[in-house]
């Protein structure tokens, strides 16, 4: 039992040794050797974030410098003298604790302190001052300050607390001893919820304990309290149900079972699963959290790095993160980070539903097709290049066309036109019009028989397209508006070299496009353009769609069809602008 006895159990079971200390132990082995070589500093700077036992600590060194069981300072204190009892106690003038924040943040409060610790200490062997929230000191207290550490008295020893070092002047700051005291893992909080529990007899779980330790953030004072709170709501016992009810936190069952679902872009399963989890009292933003940090750890394997202690994961939970590291792709698990902390500004700083913003959360990483920024756009190549996406609509299952060579042609009562074949399209044969040439990297034609044409059988035409309509040339010349206005605003440059163009042919998952010219097919022949057009036709016909392109000769002026030879040159290319846009080239 802590002899600082207090209401709560976290002053109860303050640490009182540098042994008592979990977590810490680089800070408590650099100050204990310094103790022990008898070259104690006069000033120390303690900082980390919040409960993670910065005054303690500061309480703990002075025990340790006043201890009048030995004629100097030790890094054991005895406990059983009157400085080492009476420590963190108010009636000791020995060691002082001072909030800065309210009672020396201004010169004038300064002043009247560095008038106090002129005087030698009453009992003890140093007069300790230990300064809470040290960064809230203002410039002319700091000033003054930093004059008695640069020429402190002999028994003098100052010790800064804050969670905010970078506030603290430099000159300051080079002057102490500063130490970081780092969150704990899991496992530290465990243990010393454990300890704790053990020593006030409170029968607990090892998920209940590690559910608090999660919930705690690194904090020791949080783990404790939320022990005490947990305590007060079931009458005795800590079970994970009760965690569970009162924390509004989310088993971890539950996290595994959410991320496979949205990693099979399993929207429906997703849905109902946070309908369900939140319905039953759970914190979205407790979701969000445990989300994140499942989905960190699986970054974490991708990269390379092995399982750490501070998960705290038993084997079959490492299998089952190891087996979601292998089904999710790298792209996929940074982008969901990315959401994930974009929702959680909106939710602290804008003010936005937090069920909702999961909500979105969960579509964009089921359905990367929703995801419209470009930072989603290699999460949604992927789905394309995999044939792995499914559109949010309910879609029916187009049928496979069967592989042919020959490019889908469409009769022109103009010149003879230049087809361009995209490499990945597949198109099903027509009756044979006048032979195209083909134009830029395209194989010419081999003298191998072209295979009989194929008719569109009727299970073909009643392929469905999202609202129950037949892919068809009809069909896309409705909905080609729509095409153009979604190509301007997802993509204005490829939408300024396409909107002259037609659809001339539609079927069984493969579109047609006659350009006027060939800087359009130039454009649409690199693959992250073709993919940025493919998905703005996969949002507005509900499937995937592949195109091909076509050059129409006679809406550009008459020329001779060009041999099969290397790409477009950069003067052609020139040329071809110029004609297209009726422009005049500007010498440099």
């Amino acid at each position: 039992m802590n002899p600082e006895s207090g209401g709560s159990l976290y002053n109860r079971y303050r640490p009182t040794t540098f042994e008592d200390m979990v977590g810490q132990e680089h800070v408590a082995r650099a100050l204990a050797n310094a103790l022990e070589s008898g070259r104690p500093s006069r000033g120390y700077l303690f900082s980390g974030p919040r409960g993670t036992g910065k005054t303690t600590t500061a309480r703990i060194l002075a025990r340790c410098l006043n201890c009048q069981s030995l004629p100097g300072p030790t890094a054991t204190p005895c406990m059983t003298c009157d400085s080492c009892l009476r420590t963190g106690h108010d009636d000791w003038l020995d060691v002082v604790e001072v909030d800065a924040a309210s009672s020396a943040r201004r010169i004038d409060e300064m002043r009247d302190w560095l008038e106090t610790v002129r005087y030698a200490p009453v009992v003890a062997r140093y007069r300790v001052t230990i300064m809470d929230e040290a960064h809230q000191i203002q410039e002319g207290a700091a000033s003054a300050l930093l004059k008695t550490l640069e020429e402190p008295p002999p028994h003098l020893v100052v010790i800064l607390c804050t969670t905010h070092p970078w506030d603290i002047l430099p000159t300051i700051r080079s002057r102490v001893q500063h130490y970081v005291l780092r969150k704990p893992g899991i496992p530290a909080l465990v243990k010393v919820l454990d300890r704790v529990a053990r020593e006030e007899s409170i029968q607990t779980s090892a998920a209940a304990l590690d559910t608090l330790a999660r919930a705690a953030d690194g904090s020791y004072r949080d783990a404790l309290g939320l022990l005490e709170q947990i305590v007060a709501y079931s009458g005795g016992g800590v079970e994970l149900p009760d965690v569970l009810e009162l924390l509004g936190a989310v088993a971890r069952e539950t996290l595994f079972e959410l991320v496979d679902l949205l990693a099979s872009g399993d929207a429906a399963g997703a849905f109902s699963l946070l309908e369900d989890v939140l319905d039953s009292g759970s914190d979205p933003e407790q979701l969000m959290r445990g989300l994140m940090t499942q989905l960190r750890c699986v970054c974490l394997l991708q990269q390379g790095a092995g399982a750490r202690d501070e998960w705290a994961f038993a084997p079959e939970e490492l299998a089952r993160l190891s087996a979601q590291a292998n089904q999710l792709s790298p792209a996929q698990v940074v982008r969901a980070l990315d959401l994930l902390a974009d929702a959680q500004v909106r939710i602290r700083h804008g003010g936005a539903d937090p069920r909702l913003q999961l909500e979105l959360v969960a579509a964009k990483l089921a359905h990367p097709v929703l995801d419209s920024d470009l930072a989603g756009i290699v999460p949604r190549l992927e789905a394309l290049e995999h044939d792995g996406e499914r559109a949010p609509r309910s879609v029916a299952t187009a049928r496979p066309s069967v592989p042919d060579p020959t490019p889908v042609r469409a009769p022109t009562p103009q010149a003879e036109p230049t087809t361009m074949a995209a490499p990945p399209a597949v198109a099903p044969p027509v009756p044979p019009q006048a032979e195209p040439t083909p134009v830029g990297d395209e194989a010419p034609a081999t003298d191998a028989p072209t295979p009989p044409a194929a008719e569109f059988e009727p299970s073909q035409k009643e392929d469905a397209v999202g609202d129950g309509a037949v892919f068809d040339l009809p069909h896309v010349e409705r909905r080609w508006p729509q095409v153009l206005r979604e190509l301007q605003v997802a993509h204005p440059p490829l939408y300024t070299f396409i909107e002259d163009g037609r659809p001339t042919g539609a079927g069984d998952g493969i579109l047609e496009m006659t350009l006027p010219s060939s800087v359009g097919a130039t454009m649409l022949a690199k693959p992250d353009q073709r993919a940025e057009f493919e998905m703005v036709l996969l949002g507005v016909f509900g499937q995937r769609v592949r195109i091909e392109i076509r050059v129409d000769a006679g809406q550009a002026p008459t020329q001779a069809a060009p041999e099969p030879g290397p790409p477009a040159t950069v003067d052609t290319l020139r040329q071809e602008l110029i004609a297209t846009f009726d422009a005049t080239e500007e010498p440099h």
